[in-house]
């Protein structure tokens, strides 16, 4: 109802959107914050996770290429997929994304994403110093 309109939606009022395609390291504007978005892989489909400033989110991927990795070295706050510690086709698991935050120099990881059966209190007492898993309503300080 959004893309095509249909005379018979009956729901009320309708979101007006412009779309605009984005690609991978070409930064865009919106309300005057530069994002920057980049490529990732949900196994073997391209994805992107997106740079605003200081802080990067990537989720839904199991694969950062490297000039994503460039584009991340030293991120002052990083966003990443941790989805189960059980190996997983299209998602990073938890010890892959702890590796991969460690392996960018990451100062902050928030691990988002993660299934049910993941113990918050537990899990996020084992994770090194720097990495912890995001919750909701979770506020960043920069």
């Amino acid at each position: 109802y959004i893309f095509e309109p249909n005379p018979n939606y009956e729901g009320g009022l309708i979101a007006k959107l412009d779309l605009t395609e984005i690609e991978p390291y070409i930064p865009f504007e919106v309300a005057g914050i530069t994002i920057t978005p980049f490529a990732l892989s949900h196994g073997s489909q391209p994805v992107m996770g997106y740079k605003f400033g200081d802080i990067a989110y990537a989720t839904d991927c199991n694969f950062i290429p490297g000039e994503s990795e460039e584009l991340l070295r030293n991120i002052p706050v990083l966003i990443l997929d941790g989805l189960r510690y059980k190996a997983h086709k299209t998602h990073f698991t938890i010890d892959q994304a702890v590796a991969k935050a460690q392996e960018l120099g990451a100062q902050q990881t928030y691990l988002i994403h993660m299934t049910h059966d993941i113990d918050y209190h537990s899990v996020n007492n084992a994770l090194p110093a720097g990495i912890e898993l995001a919750y909701d309503g979770l506020q960043i300080k920069l």
